[in-house]
């Protein structure tokens, strides 16, 4: 039989994709498929050589796909290394909270990030921990990503640390809180773009 016809490449995940400096490339993957050519004789090539995740900008990973008669599909992701800054953490998130150690799940609440101090890289965080629009704390990021946080005020306590999504999809944060009528409280939250 003579066949014409190219394998079919479909690239998962985000294209382009973006990320900050300093993280790990991972590839997102693909879904191969062709005609007359199972999926394991089929010959993929990913070429990223090119994309150097230390230095911001904009980078390609190749695909080629060719099945055993020799027809060939490509395909190509934009990766973007864009500089990580406060302005990455402005806007509004949505929580997801787990208390350890006992995994109990919180219902997701919504909190909003504004940029409080340029000097000290400061980000304030309103209804951290869904106590309310008028509660809010500061978080400080720094430019790789990880964050500190630290609230005292009142009867109430907070403190933690977190880290940023590679993918800049989002950040995480491990923190504890401590009021009185509650006690002390573990947290591990994921907070992505709403």
């Amino acid at each position: 039989m003579d066949d014409k016809i190219p394998p079919t490449l479909i690239l998962k995940g985000s294209n382009p994709l973006t990320m900050f400096p300093g993280c790990n490339f991972t590839e997102p993957g693909f879904i191969l498929k062709d005609d007359l050519t199972s999926v394991e004789q089929i010959e993929m090539i990913v070429d990223f050589s090119t994309v150097n995740t230390d230095s911001v900008g904009v980078y390609t990973v190749d695909y080629k796909a060719t099945d055993a008669d020799g027809n060939t599909a490509l395909a190509s992701r934009r990766v973007e290394i864009k500089p990580l800054s406060n302005a990455f953490y402005q806007g509004r998130f949505l929580a997801s909270d787990t208390i350890k150690p006992f995994n109990q799940i919180v219902p997701p609440y919504h909190i909003n990030c504004e940029l409080f101090s340029t000097t000290f890289n400061w980000i304030k965080v309103y209804n951290f921990n869904n106590f309310g629009s008028h509660f809010n704390l500061i978080m400080i990021p720094d430019s790789i990503g990880n964050i500190d946080l630290t609230y005292s005020l009142s009867d109430t306590i907070i403190s933690g640390i977190g880290t940023t999504f590679c993918d800049m999809s989002g950040f995480r944060l491990e923190y504890q809180v401590e009021t009185p009528e509650e006690g002390i409280s573990v947290h591990h939250v994921t907070y992505k773009f709403d």
